[in-house]
């Protein structure tokens, strides 16, 4: 299973993917997937992923979102140790 597989598995599961830099259109053009390019407001996620070192991603209250049990797992080793679960 591809990328794109792994895709549509996780949105049977609500999830979302947020990149504040790309066009939704174009990465629908591009590979076929949704994607928001304003931050998905919640009441609280499972978990949260980040896969690119963005600036706009360390103006998140992860703190929040950490507090109800949300998962964060840091691809890039961009946040601080007390708000990470695990990292690459």
């Amino acid at each position: 299973m591809g990328d794109r597989g792994s895709y549509h598995e996780l949105r049977e599961y609500g999830m979302e993917v947020y990149d504040p830099w790309a066009s939704p259109e174009e990465v629908k053009h591009e590979y076929g997937i949704k994607s928001l390019n304003t931050y998905p407001e919640s009441n609280g996620y499972s978990a949260i992923v980040l896969a690119v070192a963005h600036n706009e991603f360390k103006n998140i209250n992860l703190h929040a979102h950490k507090e109800k049990g949300c998962v964060i797992y840091d691809v890039k080793g961009i946040l601080t140790d007390d708000l990470v679960d695990d990292r690459l």
